[in-house]
């Protein structure tokens, strides 16, 4: 099974996609905030930890994959990330509004499930592309019109 730290990719700065998932990999997320051109990043199911503000610099991220590992921090770090389809964060203690995300146009895929996520999921409507939302066991709350014009009812 491959293990080390993420300090050992901090230079590989034309690195676009990274792809650690369901390995002994440790360290901070920190140390991808040089990784500039990067698009693919899965990290889920490993020892990582950090503040996810680290990854506001990656505007070329498409990609985010941090299932179950000790990532935390505002989504509204992700803000800057325009270009993101997948953000999959489930049993992170990753929190803040789900708003932060509203301005994301490309998102296709979103999973915070099990995360300190809160507030009204209508902020969602405007997310034409979004074919999947997982916000079980969050403070997410509301009804989301879909553009079929369906309305998906958040029950607690």
């Amino acid at each position: 099974r491959f293990s080390g730290d993420l300090s050992a990719v901090a230079k590989m700065t034309e690195l676009e996609q990274l792809s650690l998932h369901q390995t002994d990999i440790g360290g901070d997320i920190n140390n991808l905030s040089q990784l500039e051109r990067l698009k693919f990043l899965d990290l889920g199911l490993t020892a990582v930890s950090g503040d996810i503000a680290a990854l506001s610099s990656l505007t070329a991220l498409s990609e985010l994959w941090f299932e179950m590992n000790a990532i935390s921090g505002d989504i509204a770090s992700l803000s800057p990330l325009v270009d993101l389809k997948v953000i999959a964060m489930p049993e992170t203690s990753v929190s803040g509004d789900i708003a932060s995300i509203a301005q994301l146009s490309a998102l296709e895929y979103v999973n915070l499930y099990g995360t300190g996520i809160s507030g009204d999921i209508a902020v969602l409507s405007e997310l034409v592309n979004l074919e999947g939302l997982m916000v079980g066991e969050t403070g997410v709350h509301g009804n989301l019109k879909l553009p079929s014009g369906e309305v998906l009812e958040i029950v607690e």
